[in-house]
């Protein structure tokens, strides 16, 4: 946990204009890709990695490129469908034991039709063999995750989607097939709680081969409609993460079960074997409703054992975040490494935010080890981490995405793919573990601050404890506004929008014992 005293949040306002100070990132110009998706692997002493060729200008292109260990191009080979809208690369791109390497893309053909291509690549980049799945009955495929089985056999997973009286339905796809993408077994599974009436579904699926000889997949589910199983929902929709245990020999279902613990709701999950005879799990968790929008600002990180069971979990909360996770591994030392993006309120952006590449390592117990901002070019708006690979040094090679909206590095595109390199602390610049970078709160003391703008000027903040805490309000220059003991009602704060209607639109900070959130206020 990070402590502040006055002195040293003024100062840190006054130097870095921000309460944490970051690593320098090294800006690696990767101005082939764009793509929504794309995986990066680790190929002998190069790296491989499969993305789309330009999203601006060529989004039905694909590209493989080779990569030396300080990200140069040494081989690239780009392969067109004209006869498609966009392409995107699935996070599925493998190593086999003959040297060969296997690639997923799903294709848009138009907004309701879609196909998968799987693509065998040989060491020159060369395509070997392809095969097409198109649509069946009216199912459109997509491939989310690839694991290598056997020397001869791999496992894909991902989801169909339909539309059926004008709602759209997802299924979860489990798939396994041999190296020359024939089918061994292919299996469909439908959200059971869902009706003709609802929309939604099982809407991503992630694949874990256990130590057990089963197969892990992960993911979120979304039900629109009247019905939720959990108190206090949205009246509109819930969204849950789910985790599933499949046989490897022939995909049937042990068991499927939702996780979702003690927040409203939760989105997106990744289950990783401890090797223990338990799984670790993380997942989006959804803090707060508000009418038709809901909140996303923490993490949570859990055991389950093998047949599905909570044993435990713990929540982590970041200042002014919503982060997306997009892929979970188990490092070397034994640790949890995550990536994704967090998103940060900015009014001068044309959206009023903006997204940063985060990484973040935990502990088999838990434990936040340290957290790690990633940006490529300070111009640019969104930045996104799709996926990456532990290098053989402990350290990360991360593929991802940035968007420049408003085409400050070139007038000509908007999109590009990004690589960044960085050491086992998560540092590009070497000794960036010495500084104060951004760190989690666990649950032992994790304030929750929303809505987040306040509209007016009613603040809720979950303290998950009883009794009076004191609260304490300045301005970005440290100047206090406000402090006074409040008491927590079932473990939740209410500031009345009376104590600060004199205030005028920006951002302020709330400390909350010693830790401290920024807040905007839009009331006028």
């Amino acid at each position: 946990m990070l402590y502040f005293n006055n002195a040293l949040l003024i100062s840190c306002l006054l130097v870095t204009g921000s309460l944490l100070a970051q690593p320098q990132i090294n800006r690696i110009d990767s101005l082939y890709g764009g793509t929504p998706g794309g995986s990066i692997i680790r190929d002998d002493s190069t790296y491989v990695l499969l993305t789309s060729y330009n999203m601006s200008l060529h989004p039905s292109d694909i590209q493989i490129i080779r990569l030396d260990l300080m990200g140069n191009i040494i081989d690239s080979s780009t392969f067109a469908r004209p006869d498609i809208s966009l392409t995107i690369p699935g996070n599925a791109l493998k190593k086999l034991y003959n040297q060969n390497m296997i690639g997923v893309i799903n294709h848009w053909v138009n907004s309701d039709s879609t196909y998968v291509e799987f693509v065998k690549f040989n060491t020159s980049l060369d395509t070997v063999h392809t095969k097409l799945y198109f649509e069946k009955d009216h199912y459109m495929p997509f491939i989310s995750d690839m694991e290598i089985e056997t020397d001869s056999t791999f496992i894909v997973s991902g989801g169909y989607y339909r539309k059926e009286n004008n709602k759209w339905r997802f299924s979860m796809m489990l798939t396994k097939l041999d190296t020359n993408f024939n089918i061994i077994w292919n299996q469909k599974f439908d959200y059971p709680l869902m009706d003709s009436n609802w929309e939604g579904g099982y809407t991503d699926a992630y694949l874990e081969l256990d130590n057990y000889g089963s197969i892990i997949v992960s993911g979120g589910c979304r039900i629109i409609g009247p019905y939720s199983p959990y108190p206090n929902p949205n009246p509109n929709y819930y969204y849950s993460s789910y985790v599933g245990r499949f046989s490897i020999e022939n995909g049937d279902s042990i068991w499927v079960k939702d996780i979702r613990t003690v927040e409203p709701g939760s989105q997106l999950c990744f289950v990783k074997d401890n090797g223990d005879g338990e799984y670790r799990f993380i997942y989006r968790a959804i803090t707060y409703y508000s009418g038709n929008s809901f909140g996303i600002r923490a993490l949570r990180f859990g055991a389950i054992d093998t047949n599905g069971t909570l044993l435990w979990s713990t929540r982590f909360m970041q200042m002014n975040f919503l982060y997306n996770i997009w892929d979970m591994t188990t490092t070397l030392d034994g640790n949890y490494y995550v990536s994704g993006n967090y998103v940060v309120s900015d009014s001068t952006e044309p959206s009023g935010i903006y997204l940063r590449g985060g990484c973040l390592k935990i502990s088999p117990q838990g434990d936040s080890l340290w957290f790690r901002e990633l940006v490529w070019n300070d111009s640019s708006d969104f930045h996104e981490i799709y996926s990456f690979q532990e290098c053989p040094d402990s350290g990360f090679i991360h593929l991802g995405q940035m968007a420049d909206r408003d085409f400050d590095i070139n007038p000509n595109r908007s999109v590009y793919s990004w690589v960044v390199k960085t050491d086992k602390w998560g540092c590009v610049v070497s000794g960036c573990e010495s500084l104060n970078v951004q760190e989690y709160l666990s649950d032992s003391f994790s304030p929750l601050v929303y809505p987040n703008p306040t509209y007016d000027g009613t603040i809720y903040i979950d303290i998950n404890q009883e009794g009076a805490v004191p609260i304490k309000m300045f301005d970005l220059t440290g100047r206090l506004l406000f402090s006074d003991h409040v008491f927590s009602i079932n473990g939740v704060i209410q500031i009345d929008g009376s104590s600060i209607s004199h205030l005028s639109n920006g951002f302020y900070l709330i400390q909350v014992d010693t830790w401290i959130e920024k807040i905007l206020i839009q009331m006028h």
